[in-house]
């Protein structure tokens, strides 16, 4: 997503496309979130997984929105800065969800 955006040659359609997929993305890992919950047995997993997966969601959307203000700003400007960090915050989400599965 972040290379997207600090590409001056990409177009908006190929922006808005990267944004579909990682909304599709994002909605496929709820999904087997949801199905690993129904199985569990464990109240402690199903709320560390429902914790982890909307930490997850949170970020998605944080670096979403800095990823349309980073768009139309300079290349290394303050926005383009600020998405960098949201989506290494949206990684380490990712990472720790990843882990979450692992332990189930």
């Amino acid at each position: 997503m972040v290379r997207v955006t600090t590409m001056h040659s990409s177009s908006k359609e190929k922006w808005q496309g990267s944004v579909l997929d990682t909304v599709d993305c994002a909605d496929k890992v709820s999904e087997y979130a949801e199905i690993l919950l129904r199985k569990s047995n464990s109240l402690y997993q199903a709320q560390l997984m429902t914790s982890k997966v909307d930490q997850m969601l949170r970020a998605l959307i944080d670096t979403v929105n800095d990823m349309e203000k980073a768009y139309d700003g300079l290349q290394y400007g303050q926005e383009a800065k600020q998405l960098v960090r949201s989506s290494t915050t949206l990684a380490a989400t990712l990472n720790q969800l990843i882990q979450a599965v692992q332990t189930l």
